[in-house]
């Protein structure tokens, strides 16, 4: 996937929009997201695009990837494997 981005063969929303639809086919039958966070994945693809067009080239710039829910992510709900319908932790800082 970073050999096709660094070479402009797709973007990183071309593929976030291409994963979207795998999870969406795949999701009901392996329940492996906790947290579906697909708008904010879609603004850091173009975050990332519009870095990587002015040249930019981190390590990992556009690779898609998930976060486990245990780890503090603005906004998420953190359950760290609790079983459903336990109370979840929302942090108020973490990772963005």
């Amino acid at each position: 996937m970073l050999r096709a981005l660094r070479a402009g063969e797709v973007s990183a929303l071309e593929l976030v929009d291409l994963l979207i639809g795998r999870i969406g086919r795949h999701e009901a039958k392996l329940n492996a997201l906790v947290v579906r966070d697909f708008d904010r994945a879609r603004d850091t693809a173009r975050a990332a695009d519009a870095e990587r067009a002015t040249g930019g080239d981190r390590p990992l710039l556009c690779l898609p990837m998930t976060v486990k829910d245990n780890l503090n992510v603005v906004g998420l709900r953190m359950t760290a494997g609790l079983p459903r319908g336990a109370p979840a932790h929302v942090p108020p800082a973490g990772f963005e």
